[in-house]
């Protein structure tokens, strides 16, 4: 998928709830091509976004803009 346009591309599949996050799914990083793990969550009022490889992460925050 790297190369590809980002309009209508998949980037996150497979998120399962688990209280007040979603986890057990997967995220594309677009730039690259490669799928990590994920997991997602809401604080305040930010979406938090963690993709893992083994036992490390990164997490970014995304903020919707109006």
């Amino acid at each position: 998928k790297k190369g590809k346009p980002l309009v209508g591309m998949q980037i996150m599949w497979d998120m399962k709830k688990d209280g007040d996050e979603y986890d057990g799914g997967q995220i594309l990083k677009a730039d690259n091509g490669k799928i990590y793990k994920a997991k997602i969550w809401i604080e305040d009022s930010k979406l938090m976004v963690r993709g893992y490889i083994g036992f490390m992460y990164k997490t970014q925050e995304w903020i919707r803009i109006k």
